[in-house]
């Protein structure tokens, strides 16, 4: 963006009145020239909205594109899917998903992509326990920590073989706390993440996880929004891959 002669302003949407009025404001003064968003629910009070300001929007992360916005996102739910299908290939049947906060949209896509999974498997939704990670994916770490304990409360008979972090937060607490609780990764039980935070390729075991293509969708955003500001016509979705990255936090599923 610097390169095309605008300059970034970063803007934390966290609900509160006065910040989405403050952004409105930005909005329909003039300051600034477009946004990209990471929000799936954009700011709007009375008859003021960011769609309605406008300006050019391009929404990442999250589809926004049913309130006209042009979204960059992943393939959360396929991407899911593939990592669950190479669990199943390891002979894992039963399975832990430790969740995003409800109604997210990436909750949605990402416990789909393990439902889709399971179902090609011939296998139904009781063969994943969810846990749930309250209202915010700040609770990511408390998630996994309770995932953990609920894992090692459970018979051995019964016990999920896989977890499936919808964050590798979540992902590397069960990691830790397991390890606390005298369980072993991956040999009483296999873990993978979703996110590809550069941490978990420094865990004990390493975590594989699902990486998302960040630069590419920031780029691929950036380059839309300037086209929308020259009166360009944009895709309403583009859709980018991610990569499954297998390290040491997987394994054969335990003969139990």
């Amino acid at each position: 963006m610097t390169a095309e002669g605008f300059n970034l302003m970063v803007a934390n949407l966290d609900r509160r009145e006065a910040v989405e009025r403050h952004i409105l404001d930005l909005a329909y003064g003039g300051t600034i020239a477009g946004a990209l968003t990471l929000a799936s629910f954009l700011p709007a009070q009375g008859a003021r909205s960011l769609t309605a300001a406008g300006l050019p929007l391009v929404g990442i992360l999250q589809d926004v594109s049913d309130q006209g916005v042009p979204s960059v996102v992943t393939n959360d739910r396929a991407a899911m899917a593939a990592a669950v299908q190479q669990l199943l290939d390891l002979g894992h049947r039963r399975f832990m998903y430790i969740a995003a906060p409800p109604g997210n949209y990436h909750e949605y896509q990402r416990f789909g992509g393990v439902l889709d999974a399971l179902r090609e498997a011939g296998l139904d939704a009781r063969a994943v326990t969810r846990v749930e990670a309250g209202d915010s994916f700040l609770m990511g770490l408390q998630a996994g920590a309770i995932a953990a304990e609920r894992f090692a409360a459970m018979a051995p008979q019964g016990r999920p073989t896989a977890i499936l972090g919808s964050s590798d937060d979540a992902a590397i607490a069960f990691i830790g706390a397991a390890a606390r609780l005298g369980l072993r990764v991956p040999e009483d039980v296999s873990v993978v993440g979703f996110d590809g935070s550069a941490v978990g390729a420094h865990t004990i075991p390493p975590l594989t996880t699902i990486a998302q293509p960040a630069r590419a969708m920031g780029e691929r955003a950036a380059y839309m929004l300037l086209e929308q500001a020259r009166g360009g016509a944009l895709p309403p979705l583009v859709t980018l891959d991610s990569r499954l990255i297998l390290r040491g936090s997987i394994a054969a599923a335990p003969a139990i």
